[in-house]
């Protein structure tokens, strides 16, 4: 018996939903790279915006500046890694762990409907954007600092999530690092 992971109607058919091992994805893999790199500086502005409008800035206070500790080569490589480390677990272990399951449930009741890839995908992504909000929650050290915390978190993981499913763990990967560096590097550098 041969096991797909994800189930080929899950995902994009190759094994890890990994874009570049799928011939009828690596067509336009440099444009959906741009875009995706695009879509984090997009969401790292959305996210900034919750945080003042929602939390008045106390993410963006909390964010070191560039001359403290970690200096700015040590941002960039724990924004890569550890975009690559939360993709690889929270993606393609949580996430499509929990939409191979409901996929599961939902093919053997309902049959198969797009709806059905559609549903699971989404489940499993809001698993794991939870998930990975609850478990960065130890980054709070104020007492207010859940809401905040949770809720800057799921709205990134969302995206890496339906990057994830549509685009491959490259590109949500490389959104995920694009993300974490506009805030993590780029918005110290307009304080």
């Amino acid at each position: 018996m041969q096991l797909h992971w994800p189930p080929r109607a899950l995902g994009l058919g190759p094994p890890l939903n990994l874009v570049t091992r799928s011939r009828e994805q690596r067509a336009g893999f440099a444009r959906r790279a741009s875009q995706s790199a695009a879509l984090g500086v997009a969401a790292a502005v959305v996210v900034a915006a919750i945080d003042y409008l929602i939390f008045n800035g106390e993410t963006a206070r909390r964010t070191p500046a560039l001359d403290a500790h970690p200096t700015p080569l040590a941002r960039v490589a724990i924004t890569f890694v550890g975009g690559l480390a939360e993709e690889l677990f929270f993606r393609v272990g949580v996430a499509t762990l929990v939409a191979t399951g409901v996929w599961a449930v939902l093919h053997r009741t309902v049959g198969e409907r797009p709806v059905t890839v559609t549903a699971a995908q989404w489940v499993g992504t809001i698993a794991a954007a939870v998930y990975v909000g609850v478990w960065h929650v130890g980054m709070a050290s104020d007492p207010g600092g859940t809401a905040r915390v949770v809720t800057i978190n799921v709205v990134g993981n969302l995206l890496y999530g339906w990057t994830y499913w549509r685009r491959g763990l490259e590109l949500s990967t490389l959104t995920h690092g694009i993300l974490n560096g506009t805030l993590y590097i780029g918005l110290p550098l307009l304080h």
